[in-house]
This record gives C-alpha cells, sequence and structure tokens, in this order.
C-alpha cells in the first residue's frame, strides 16, 4: 500500500470515528478558538459554553447527515462544501427562502470546487434553530445536486 493510499485510510477511520459520536471541541482547541475571537472572553462563561456546545453540535449533524465541511474544528464558524460556485448560489438562495442566512463563498474567492456555505453559530441560536438548519441545509442540497445533475 502506498504512503497515500495509507494516509488516506487512517484518515477516513479517524473520521469516520469522529462522526460516530457527539464529542465537545477539545479543550486546547477551544483555548485556540477563544484567543483567536478575542471578543469572546468579553462574553460570559454561561454564553461561551453554550456556544460551545452550539458549535459542537452543528458540526456532528452536518456530518451525520453527510455534509461536507472541510477540517473544521474547534470554532463556530462551519463551512459545508458543495463543490461549485452555481450550487453554493443555489443552496443559498433556497435556505434564505427558509428564512436561514447564510453566504456562499465562491470563486474566485476560492477555487470553484471548494465553493461554500459558511455558517457562523453563536450563542443565541437554539438546538432546535441549529437542528432545523442542518437538515434544511441537507434536504435542499440534495435537490440542487439532483437539479444539477439532470
Amino acid at each position: 500500500m502506498s504512503v497515500v493510499a495509507d494516509w488516506r485510510q487512517r484518515w477516513s477511520r479517524w473520521r469516520r470515528a469522529r462522526t460516530l459520536e457527539r464529542r465537545p471541541i477539545p479543550d486546547e482547541l477551544w483555548q485556540s478558538t477563544l484567543e483567536r475571537f478575542s471578543f469572546l472572553g468579553d462574553r460570559n462563561a454561561d454564553a461561551v459554553g453554550r456556544l460551545r456546545e452550539l458549535a459542537t453540535l452543528f458540526l456532528q449533524l452536518t456530518r451525520e447527515r453527510g455534509l461536507d465541511t472541510g477540517l473544521t474544528a474547534g470554532t463556530p464558524v462551519v463551512p459545508v462544501i458543495v463543490g461549485s460556485s452555481v450550487k453554493a448560489l443555489h443552496l443559498s438562495r433556497a435556505l434564505f427562502d427558509h428564512g436561514i442566512n447564510v453566504q456562499p463563498i465562491i470563486y474566485p474567492a476560492v477555487e470553484d470546487h471548494a465553493a461554500r456555505l459558511r455558517f457562523f453559530i453563536n450563542c443565541t441560536h437554539t438546538e432546535e434553530q441549529i437542528r432545523f438548519a442542518v437538515d434544511t441545509v441537507a434536504s435542499e442540497f440534495a435537490k440542487i445536486k439532483e437539479m444539477v445533475a439532470q
């Protein structure tokens, strides 16, 4: 087995293991996030803890639904990579029609195959809103993939 194939196999196993159970964002990674987003330090501990829970939930649910979040971990900013600028634009519009405001990141900001929607989770979201958003993304994205394939 080549080095690349071995690495890919180990990475796939690791990724599957991460998506099979809900794990909180590791403390080291969370502290790094707090340092990068210094304004979070101004929030009370309950709000920051709530943000951590919601970001973990969003990431877990997107991965359970088979949505590509890349290598994202430990941050309340989560991309959903859709694979083309056209799909990203259509999905962003469809989500807007459902009351979900998420902006597409498209070519030339990223390569076309890396086009994505970037979600910003905050501590005022509810678990119901997170679940609704992920379910809606998954169902609308499936419709768009089907439409583009035709």
